[in-house]
């Protein structure tokens, strides 16, 4: 799991947290929302350009490229707290990007079973990708950020950029 900008490994974490450039992920984002607005616009030609129906065809569309990510939020004075349930995947298929005030969670996870049979061979593949986007409701301190990985679920702890000024103004004082 990679978290941008940068986040120390918290230390019971199963998953250790490394830096991730915003750029790679945010140009991955783009492709994919790229991707479902294409296979979305499909289906609205496929219904004979009917409207009324352009959330049901993105929903549908989104379906077909990702996994659903339910997430938690908590808040406290000090800081905002994440879990996003993301079983299945490893922290080496999973990539966290941080900005003030928005968390990105971006995962893509393959598999492949190759059977051999007589001379017949068959291959299966598949793939599961993961993206959310989550605004946050104040600003946070990117490069504080801690992340964990346990039994599927993904904890964010995510220090509110207001809390960092008053630690900063309490040491100039003492």
């Amino acid at each position: 799991m990679k978290v941008q900008p940068y986040a120390a490994p918290p230390a019971q974490a199963d998953a250790s947290v490394k830096q991730l450039e915003q750029e790679t992920l945010a140009d991955r984002a783009n492709e994919i929302w790229g991707a479902i607005a294409r296979r979305a616009y499909e289906m609205f030609e496929g219904s004979g350009c009917d409207c009324g129906h352009e959330v049901e065809h993105w929903l549908k569309a989104e379906a077909e490229f990702l996994r659903p990510v339910p997430i938690e939020v908590q808040e406290s004075d000090s800081a905002f707290t994440l879990r996003a349930e993301i079983p299945g995947f490893t922290p080496k298929e999973l990539s966290v990007s941080v900005e003030p005030r928005r968390v990105l969670i971006y995962g893509k996870k393959e598999t492949q079973r190759d059977d051999k049979m007589a001379t017949n061979i068959i291959s299966e593949r598949s793939s599961s990708e993961i993206l959310r986007a989550i605004d946050l409701p104040s600003e946070v301190t990117p490069g504080k950020v801690s992340a964990m990985l346990r039994d599927g679920v993904l904890e964010l702890t995510l220090p509110k950029q207001e809390t960092m000024q008053k630690e900063v103004a309490k040491g100039q004082a003492a």
